[in-house]
Parts: structure tokens; C-alpha cells; sequence
């Protein structure tokens, strides 16, 4: 938008520049308090050739590949809610416009849902037996992934390779239920599963490491949206928006909601009863 020689003076009066520099200011006084305890910490433990106590927070972890560099913290904190929240939402956004636009699967869900929560609660193996569920994430992920390409290394996707998948413009909710279902292919067509042939969570040394606590979360919450609401688009869904590599959910599209009984309680005190 701003030529590029103009963009050391542009930033300091544009309205969106000057937004995200208040909001930044005002990240700051609020994480700086909560993160400063482990970057000191960190330093510490590093001076003293010790590994941190919680090396296994993003702080230790950025004090330690920093090797004494300056390191805005706040900053790189806030830069990781991109991977971290952003992409989470999307993920569900589009699944759940899939089923808007597949309601034929809404139904076979619930049951899947119903069944899994009646006999296991809300456990890791209810999550587990959420199979239908888990291949409708991941064909919406093959047609919706976050990114087309990688930042450093680019690649062109096999998702719409039909010679990978069969049919691939067409959203087929049970595409990856069906291939779970052949023989010696029971681990490898998960939503998790990282493959050659399905990138959108990464490939090899690079693959997402959150993505069996981001799986988890969509699935409750997908679960929730469908028990407790009838969904459905006003309208034709629009392409996403694309910018570089990026695609995102087109911000004007309007979904419709209507609540509905759900046929056992989900909630956690009352998980698995008959819904009142």
C-alpha cells in the first residue's frame, strides 16, 4: 500500500500502525510483570550452565536460542498467539462453515458425540472415539489449510493433487474415516498425522508441535457448537480471502444459529446425563 521508501515516515502516522503500537504498549504492562520472573530465571540458569527449572516454558526457551542476544520478549510472546490462537479459530471457523454447507453430517456427528461422551466423559479416549469428527477437521484443513506455502522454504501442497486424493475440490467429510479404515492405515490419516501428502500441520522436524493440544481444543469445542445450535449459512459461502500464503475466513460472511435441546448434558457437571 505505502511505497516501500516511504514506509519509515508512513508507519508513524497511519491509523492501523499507530493501533498496534498502542496495543502493544498495553501487551506490554500486562505480560511483562507475569514473564520478566522467567526470563531472569532463565539467565540465570543459564549463566550458571544449568538448565532452567522451566525450560519447558516458551520464556527459557527463548532465553536459551537468544545465546545473549536483545530479544524483545513481549513482542515474540504476542507473535506466538499467531500460531497459537489464530489459527485455532480459523480451523474451526471453516469446519464449522463445512457443515453448513454438508448438513447431511450434522446428524451422524451428534450420534458419534452422544456416544463417545455417554460411555468415556471427557477424556482423551471420548476425544479418540471422535473419529467422523476428526476426519471432517482434517478434509476441512486439506481445503482450508492456514498457509499454501511454507516462510523459508516454499512447497506446493499435494492437496488438490488428484493423484493423492480422489476428487479433491470436493469437501468430503469421511474422506480420511475411509482411509483410517484400510488396513495397517489406522495411525496415519489422523488430524494430527503429519504426511508428504498432508502439510497444513507441517512435515517432518518442522511439524506443528501443538497440534494434539489445538486438536483436542477444536474437537470440544465443535462438539459444544453442534449439540447445543442448529447452524447454517445465509447464502453461498465466499472463496477465503487470500494475502501472500495466507487464506482467512472472509469477514463478511453471515452464519445463522438456533439453539436446540441437546440430547445429553455435555457441560462438565453434568456430563453425559440426559440434558434437563
Amino acid at each position: 500500500m505505502v511505497p516501500a521508501v516511504l514506509r519509515p515516515l508512513a508507519h508513524w502516522v497511519l491509523p492501523h500502525w499507530i493501533r498496534v503500537r498502542r496495543e502493544y504498549r498495553d501487551a506490554k504492562k500486562v505480560l511483562l510483570p507475569e514473564i520478566q520472573p522467567l526470563i531472569d530465571q532463565a539467565k540465570k540458569a543459564l549463566a550458571a550452565g544449568q538448565k532452567s527449572s522451566r525450560s519447558l516454558d516458551s520464556m527459557s526457551w527463548l532465553v536459551e536460542v537468544s545465546r545473549g542476544r536483545p530479544v524483545d520478549y513481549v513482542a515474540a510472546q504476542l507473535a506466538l498467539t499467531v500460531p497459537a490462537i489464530h489459527t485455532t479459530l480459523e480451523a474451526i471457523v471453516q469446519a464449522l462453515l463445512d457443515i453448513c454447507t454438508t448438513p447431511d453430517i450434522a446428524p451422524a456427528l451428534r450420534k458419534e458425540v452422544i456416544d463417545a461422551i455417554s460411555e468415556h466423559g471427557w477424556s482423551k479416549t471420548a476425544l479418540q472415539q471422535m473419529r467422523l469428527m476428526d476426519s471432517l477437521i482434517k478434509e476441512s484443513q486439506r481445503l482450508h489449510p492456514p498457509n499454501s506455502t511454507g516462510s523459508r522454504i516454499m512447497l506446493v501442497p499435494a492437496h488438490d493433487d488428484p493423484n493423492v486424493f480422489e476428487h479433491p475440490d470436493v469437501f468430503d467429510p469421511c474422506r480420511f474415516l475411509r482411509e483410517r479404515e484400510k488396513p495397517g492405515q489406522q495411525h496415519s490419516w489422523q488430524h494430527v498425522s503429519t504426511s508428504a501428502h498432508h502439510t497444513a500441520f507441517g512435515f517432518g522436524r518442522h511439524a506443528c508441535p501443538g497440534r494434539f493440544f489445538a486438536s483436542n481444543e477444536i474437537k470440544i469445542v465443535m462438539a459444544h457448537m453442534l449439540m447445543k445450535y442448529d447452524w447454517r449459512v445465509d447464502g453461498d459461502v465466499p472463496q477465503n480471502v487470500q494475502f501472500q500464503g495466507a487464506m482467512m475466513t472472509p469477514p463478511h460472511v453471515v452464519v445463522q444459529l438456533r439453539r436446540r435441546r441437546e440430547e445429553i448434558d455435555i457441560d462438565v457437571a453434568g456430563v453425559g446425563k440426559a440434558a434437563t
